[in-house]
Protein backbone atom coordinates (compact mmCIF):
# COMPACT_ATOMS: atom_id res chain seq x y z
CA UNK A 1 0.00 0.00 0.00
CA UNK A 2 1.34 3.33 -0.86
CA UNK A 3 0.27 6.55 -0.28
CA UNK A 4 -3.07 4.65 1.77
CA UNK A 5 -3.99 3.52 -1.60
CA UNK A 6 -2.98 -0.27 -3.13
CA UNK A 7 -4.50 -3.62 -4.02
CA UNK A 8 -3.96 -6.97 -2.62
CA UNK A 9 -4.42 -10.56 -3.97
CA UNK A 10 -7.35 -12.37 -1.56
CA UNK A 11 -7.19 -16.05 -2.76
CA UNK A 12 -7.67 -16.10 -7.24
CA UNK A 13 -9.35 -12.34 -6.46
CA UNK A 14 -7.59 -8.86 -6.62
CA UNK A 15 -8.41 -6.19 -4.33
CA UNK A 16 -8.20 -2.25 -3.88
CA UNK A 17 -7.68 -1.41 -0.61
CA UNK A 18 -6.79 1.23 2.00
CA UNK A 19 -4.67 1.52 4.94
CA UNK A 20 -1.32 2.71 5.71
CA UNK A 21 1.46 2.49 3.78
CA UNK A 22 2.92 -0.87 3.71
CA UNK A 23 5.61 -2.98 1.66
CA UNK A 24 4.90 -5.89 -0.91
CA UNK A 25 4.76 -8.97 0.86
CA UNK A 26 3.39 -7.94 4.25
CA UNK A 27 0.46 -9.71 6.11
CA UNK A 28 -2.49 -7.78 6.94
CA UNK A 29 -6.14 -8.10 8.60
CA UNK A 30 -9.31 -6.89 6.65
CA UNK A 31 -11.08 -4.26 9.05
CA UNK A 32 -13.98 -3.41 6.71
CA UNK A 33 -15.05 -3.38 3.23
CA UNK A 34 -17.75 -1.38 1.32
CA UNK A 35 -19.30 -3.66 -1.35
CA UNK A 36 -20.39 -1.07 -3.64
CA UNK A 37 -16.51 -0.27 -4.33
CA UNK A 38 -15.22 -4.09 -3.93
CA UNK A 39 -12.76 -2.29 -1.23
CA UNK A 40 -11.22 -3.38 1.60
CA UNK A 41 -9.68 -1.46 4.42
CA UNK A 42 -6.55 -3.22 5.71
CA UNK A 43 -4.28 -2.99 8.89
CA UNK A 44 -0.88 -4.65 9.74
CA UNK A 45 -0.67 -7.70 11.52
Amino acid sequence: IKNGRGRIRLGDTLWRVSGPDLPVGAQVRVTGAADTDLELTVEAI
